[in-house]
């Protein structure tokens, strides 16, 4: 009858205890993945720590102290082995650093299946590892569009539920002999009010922090053991994931009016560069089109044309150094200046030599820009240009194919002062197409790294070149997205179009 009751009772308390330690350890699991910046796991990976890895780490050694487990790692599995690649984990040694793998996966199936959001049933399980036989536990990492990118890993040692058990079995043998029947029940409220009453309450608060119902400390149970302990590097934790939110809110907050200003600034860099087509409705000549798509919410690059007197169009293309916010404001004083230089009477080399020396009086962040700038006699046709560093524009002539415009690149803007520009001539004659552009567009990436290259966009201009001036850049745009697929736009686009048109020639698709 005593060992009866000795089995009964271990069984009963090891089943008890097992139970609250997979509560543990799946609410580990989860808690841990809300640290975790899911948006960042490839930052993590491929270049290591920075504030916010280091933020997270910090809170992933508080859960893995605080709770006593055997590993809490961050991992994401490969589905063409049997491991994963370790992003970072903590165990009792301390911390790891990034990289490499976590080696063979005992629970490998399990951590797919959750990698690709399939619900495990009967998690947590209990498997073998390098930390023993442990109880362990997956919860996602997501994006902040709810993809899972990553798994956070709890393993907890499935010996201690074991040696716990054994623990409270011995008080039993110990006072059996004495009377049985009062120990049992001592032993018993020993066991609820000094370990499953803490550890249920514990379990129940938990629960409630992983939800985000409640943040505030709670009572310490005064056990005068580890549990005590366990508690208070709890409500340190609690504090600490309070501070964490409250900053974590600040910052998004932050960076929510950040976008609020960048989509103004989109805005208003694109209510600067000419968008109504056709823009000159009187003027049944010209046909002209033309956009701009930057890489970041503003960009570098700007087109520019405008009539200068009655019978004189000026055309701009230019591309500022960088991207982003310090090159557009750039941007707007080239814009500015060249227009205005422009405006005032001065030739394409003038206007350049004058625009070069305002931008290098004040230009300490060390920024420069090419420019192709042309002005179009609309009587006689002739087209005097300069080309401060620009790509070469293409140009057709009435029913030929388009080919590279001659040009002698003379030196970039806003890089030295007192630079001598150089006007060139040739003509443009009704049915001839004058095709200009910026890097970015020769300079797309494929998927694979390959460039687009001068070459394609000669032979997609060819390939459109009797559309109108809309038709040709969006045909080339297209091709371009094409060629790119899924690969990131690293630099801003700009294409600009002007066709002369042929007497009796309509403005359909202008």
């Amino acid at each position: 009858m005593t060992l009866a009751i000795i089995v009964e009772s271990y069984l009963n308390n090891e089943n008890i205890l097992a139970e609250e330690y997979r509560k543990v350890v799946a609410n580990c699991a989860k808690m841990a993945s809300g640290f975790i910046d899911g948006d960042k796991i490839d930052e993590y990976q491929q270049n290591g720590a920075d504030e916010s890895y280091a933020e997270s780490l910090r809170m992933l050694e508080r859960i893995q102290m605080t709770y006593g487990l055997a590993y809490l790692y961050v991992i994401r599995p490969d589905s063409d082995q049997n491991n994963a690649d370790l992003i970072f984990g903590v165990d009792s040694e301390g911390a790891t650093e990034p990289g490499g793998t976590s080696g063979e996966l005992p629970a490998y199936e399990f951590a797919l299946a959750a990698y690709m959001g399939e619900e495990i049933e009967g998690e947590p399980i209990v498997v073998s590892s390098n930390h023993g036989l442990v109880v362990t536990a997956f919860a996602p990492v997501r994006s902040k569009s709810g993809s899972i990118t990553a798994l956070v890993g709890a393993d907890i040692a499935a010996d201690q539920i074991v040696f716990a058990a054994l623990s409270q079995t011995g008080q039993v043998m110990a006072t059996i002999a004495i009377f049985i029947t009062v120990a049992l029940v001592i032993i018993m409220l020993i066991i609820y009010r000094q370990i499953l009453r803490p550890i249920l309450k514990l379990s129940n608060h938990l629960q409630h922090v992983v939800s985000g119902d409640n943040l505030h400390e709670f009572e310490i149970m005064r056990t005068g053991n580890e549990l005590q302990t366990m508690f208070e590097n709890f409500n340190s934790m609690v504090g600490d994931m309070r501070l964490y939110i409250e900053k974590l809110a600040i910052t998004s907050a932050e960076r929510e009016r950040i976008a609020t200003e960048l989509d103004v600034a989109k805005t208003i860099q694109s209510g600067m560069l000419p968008s109504i087509f056709p823009p000159f409705p009187d003027r049944k000549e010209l046909d002209i089109h033309a956009l701009m798509i930057p890489a970041k919410e503003v960009g570098g690059d700007c087109y520019d044309f405008f009539l200068v007197s009655e019978n004189s169009l000026a055309v701009v293309i230019a591309d500022v150094s960088g991207k982003g916010v310090p090159a557009a404001l750039f941007m707007v004083i080239v814009k500015t200046l060249i227009k205005n230089a422009a405006s005032a009477g001065m030739s394409p080399k003038e206007a350049f030599e004058s625009v070069n020396n305002t931008l290098c009086e004040s230009n300490e962040a060390m920024m420069f820009v090419t420019a192709f700038m042309g002005l179009l006699d609309l009587d006689s046709g002739q087209f005097k240009y300069v080309n401060a560093g620009h790509n070469s524009p293409l140009i057709m002539n009435a029913g030929g194919s388009f080919s590279y415009l001659k040009s002698k690149p003379s030196f970039v803007l806003a890089g030295f002062e007192d630079m001598k520009y150089t006007n060139e001539t040739t003509e443009l004659l009704p049915g001839d197409v004058l095709l200009m552009y910026t890097d970015g567009v020769t300079e797309a990436m494929s998927e694979s790294g390959e460039l687009y290259s001068e070459e394609r966009l000669l032979s997609a201009a060819n390939s459109h070149k009797d559309c109108s001036c809309a038709e040709l850049v969006v045909a080339i745009k297209r091709e371009l997205d094409i060629f790119a697929g899924q690969a990131e736009q690293a630099d801003d686009i700009t294409i600009l179009a002007l066709r002369i048109r042929t007497a009796g020639e309509n403005s359909a698709g202008a």
